[in-house]
Formats: C-alpha cells, structure tokens, sequence
C-alpha cells in the first residue's frame, strides 16, 4: 500500500475514533427526553441531538444519568454534551451553548386544592416544604430568591410520587413535564393544580466547557443547519402533535424552539 494510502486510512481512524469519543448525558424528563413504552428513549431533544450527530458523524450513545451527576461530569470534563438545561445567568460561563431546544411555563403544583392560588411568590416561602430536582434550575432559583423550604430529590418522578402521596404541599415542576411523567406513573394530574407560575430562559443542549473550540463549532455549525433548513420545524410539528393528542397540551414553534404554552 502507498504511503499516501496509509496515511489516508489513518487520518480516517483516527477522525471516527475523535468522533465517537462524545459522551452524551440526558434525564428522564418528559415530554424532552423520556424512555417510551417500548423502551426506547426518545423526545423532541433526543431527536434534535441525534440529528445534529447523524450531520457531524458522531455515533456516541445517549445515556440516561440522574441530573446531579451528569451536571457536575459535564462542569469538569471534556467531550460531554448535556441536555436539557435552562439557560440560566449562573450557569452562562459554566458551558458552551450548543442551540435552545425548549421553552417551559414552570409552576407550583399543590394536590386536591390544598394551597391555594397566589400572586405572590413570597407568600410560598412559608409552606412546608417545596419539592424540586436536586442541582437543577427551578432549586436554583428558588435559593437565589431565598427560599429555604426545598426538598431536593434526585428524580423528576419522586418529586411527583411525593405530592401524590401528601408528603410534600407543593412541587415545582413544568406542566408538560408533569403530564407526562404523571401518566407514566399511573397518576391522575387531574388532582395536581397549578399555585404560581413562572416562565424562565429557554432549556439548551450544553457542551463541557472544556471541549476545544473546534468541536463546539462543528457542532453547533450543525445544530444551525438545522435550524435553517426547516428541519428542527418538523421536529417540533411532531411533538406539538404528540403533545395535544396524547395530554392534551398546546405547544408552538417560535424563534427556533418549541414553547410549551398556547400561541397568542
């Protein structure tokens, strides 16, 4: 074999062995990024990284991790895509920003009427304690604003079983998020009512700050393209349909991300 052959065939190697070497972490958080009935994980943010790996030539698996881990792995590491997360002021220089996938109405749940509706989020500082996702946004902001009645738990689906059971007054959690974790577990939502609402930034894939720049740009250049070229609009047209048809959701597409929430 010539010696440009060989040189070829490893340049090749070696750029697929670059390639495969992402490690990509995700939560079970519905309707983003969730196991299926068949088992299959799947959601509107697994279909938009799968597509930005099939434009980059990335064949990494996606892993399902709980969210404290896999935050503090993508914080210290190099090569590590994490998704979803909410573009957050604290968590801006922590991360490269890949491209916004989601926005989500967060919002206080009570169960069976039992706190009622306010207009005040300083009024929920006196309830007996707020369930939220250990290491994510919605603690995040809740300690920003000085609440110290959080109980951290390290799953979506325990802070949803803990309400259902009366062991909490209220949950902080997104109402799609809530729907369809709630008919996982063979909940019935419609006891859950909304207390307070907020809406916050809009819930990005992330890269590990230590990933070198030229990976980041190639790709985002990707996740752009999809963008651009009407492919990410298709995305979220299946899952605004998915959303209504299965929970009876309403969702839209708007400046390149599917916001959770009826269109004005």
């Amino acid at each position: 074999m010539r010696l440009r052959q060989i040189l070829i065939l490893v340049s090749a190697l070696f750029a697929n062995s670059v390639l495969a070497d992402m490690r990509i972490y995700t939560i079970e958080e519905p309707p983003f990024n969730f196991v299926d009935e068949q088992g299959e994980l799947t959601g509107i943010s697994v279909d938009f990284i799968r597509e930005v790996q099939r434009r980059v030539g990335d064949d990494s698996e996606i892993e399902l991790m709980f969210w404290a881990r896999a935050y503090q792995i993508a914080q210290t590491e190099s090569d590590v895509i994490l998704f979803t997360a909410t573009r957050a002021k604290y968590r801006e220089p922590l991360f490269r920003w890949l491209a916004p996938v989601v926005r989500n109405a967060w919002r206080f749940y009570t169960v069976d009427g039992q706190y009622p509706e306010v207009d005040d989020l300083e009024v929920l500082k006196s309830a007996a304690g707020i369930g939220v996702l250990r290491s994510g946004a919605r603690e995040a902001y809740l300690k920003e604003r000085g609440f110290e009645n959080i109980v951290a738990t390290k799953s979506l689906k325990q802070i949803n079983k803990m309400l259902d059971k009366n062991r909490l007054p209220l949950i902080f959690f997104a109402e799609a998020g809530l729907a369809t974790t709630s008919y996982q577990q063979g909940i019935d939502m419609a006891r859950f009512s909304p207390v307070y609402t907020v809406y916050p930034p809009a819930s990005y894939i992330l890269m590990s700050k230590a990933t070198s720049e030229s990976t980041f740009l190639r790709w985002k250049k990707a996740a752009n393209q999809i963008k651009a070229d009407g492919t990410y609009q298709r995305i979220a047209n299946k899952w605004i349909r998915y959303l209504k048809e299965y929970y009876g959701i309403s969702a839209h597409h708007q400046d390149g991300a599917l916001n959770l929430w009826d269109k004005d």
